[in-house]
């Protein structure tokens, strides 16, 4: 995304769906995005906040409190989104994403944290963590909130 191989204005649109918290130079990328857009092309931007899966992330910390659930917020979130993308932007919305899961089986929980942290859980705690899933999060169902939400930057006036 910071050299895109696309002639200056070549689009009405670019949509980047929760990736520029992975962009090397994120402010290189911002500005390769605007390059190719059109005066009056918009960017799309998804990404999550802070309070993300907070639900997740605090019943596995429970069983290994070193665990942390990056959800790239910090890096490019909705909390200092928009200020980046105002650097490059004349106007900058936030459409917040009002969503959460509804999770009822345990093992899902288990390969949801294993998915976000590969390796974090050595094969000889996995039947710990799972008990640890099952006895927390197998009460029933638990609500798990999305913090996400939709950047349009607009690059005219």
């Amino acid at each position: 995304v910071q050299c895109l191989p696309f002639d200056d204005g070549s689009f009405d649109a670019v949509v980047a769906n929760h990736m520029l918290y992975c962009a090397q130079d994120r402010h290189a990328a911002i500005a390769e995005i605007r390059r190719v857009l059109r005066r009056s092309g918009h960017l799309y931007a998804s990404t999550n906040g802070k309070a993300h899966m907070r639900e997740l992330d605090d019943l596995v910390r429970r069983f290994d409190p070193q665990y942390r659930l990056d959800s790239g917020s910090a890096v490019f979130g909705l909390e200092n989104g928009r200020e980046q993308l105002l650097e490059h932007f004349a106007a900058v919305d936030l459409h917040r994403y009002d969503d959460a899961l509804v999770v009822t089986d345990a093992m899902a929980l288990v390969e949801w944290a294993q998915s976000w942290a590969p390796g974090t859980f050595p094969v000889e705690t996995l039947p710990d963590f799972y008990a640890h899933m099952e006895r927390e999060g197998g009460k029933g169902a638990i609500r798990v909130g999305k913090d996400s939400g939709l950047f349009v930057a607009t690059s005219q006036d």
